[in-house]
């Protein structure tokens, strides 16, 4: 009789269809669980960013005696001083509403200091190997731009070649900035600037919908997990018992 009762004790323990599918059931649920809070996190995150971004942009232009390397991001700049064309990089593999071609980032002279200033895009003239020709203000300008952070550590390929102008094939502001001795800080014209060419479009894209949707897809996931594991491992042993 004792026999039997711890028989059925164990049997009572014991879930529907094992310990490994529920343990299984559980990590898969828990996982799913919790890449959803992360996405969800990352959407909250990057919507700070975007208010951070919309906040900075309306805020009035800086002078350069104001500029803070990797804290002034977003923030509208003026600056005086001269375009050092000798040393410009042309960035390949550029598109602009579908047309192929390259960023112009040139270094501009300052009383505080080298900045890298993007100038804008510049269709292939010809060939893809032909070396764009662009007109560089040679007199002391004004510019304006925006201070644009670069989070991603592109290809350094191509920075310690020994001609100019130095093309690339990958923005890398840092590399830029090591071989120029500028702020490590990417400077975009402003459609109005002197000096700029085909302005490029400042759009944010950290956008946090994209996270809202993995979460959602994560979460239905998990729930499908766990209906599964009812349907099959519990609901039908119960008919079949």
């Amino acid at each position: 009789m004792n026999g039997r009762t711890e028989n059925l004790s164990i049997a009572f323990l014991r879930p529907r269809g094992g310990w490994i599918l529920a343990i299984q059931v559980i990590v898969a649920a828990l996982t799913t669980l919790g890449l959803s809070t992360w996405q969800v996190t990352r959407g909250l995150e990057k919507s700070e960013l975007r208010d951070v971004y919309v906040d900075r942009l309306d805020m009035p232009a800086i002078e350069a005696d104001e500029f803070v390397e990797g804290e002034t991001y977003y923030r509208k700049i003026d600056l005086l001083g001269q375009f050092d064309e000798n040393r410009t990089f042309i960035v390949a593999y550029q598109r602009h509403f579908g047309q192929p071609g390259f960023w112009i980032i040139t270094p501009f002279d300052t009383d505080a200091g080298v900045f890298l200033v993007n100038r804008g895009w510049v269709s292939v003239q010809g060939s893809w190997f032909h070396t764009p020709e662009v007109e560089t203000p040679q007199e002391l300008v004004e510019i304006s731009g925006v201070v644009w952070p670069n989070l991603r550590q592109r290809s350094t390929a191509g920075y310690d070649a020994d001609v100019w102008p130095r093309r690339v094939n990958r923005l890398n502001v840092k590399e830029m900035a090591r071989v120029i001795g500028s702020h490590e800080d990417e400077i975009r014209l402003l459609p109005e600037s002197e000096g700029v060419l085909v302005p490029i479009h400042l759009s944010f894209e950290q956008g946090a919908s994209t996270h809202w949707s993995y979460a959602v897809q994560w979460l239905m996931i998990g729930i499908l997990i766990v209906l599964g594991y009812w349907y099959f491992a519990l609901r039908r042993t119960d008919e079949e018992s």
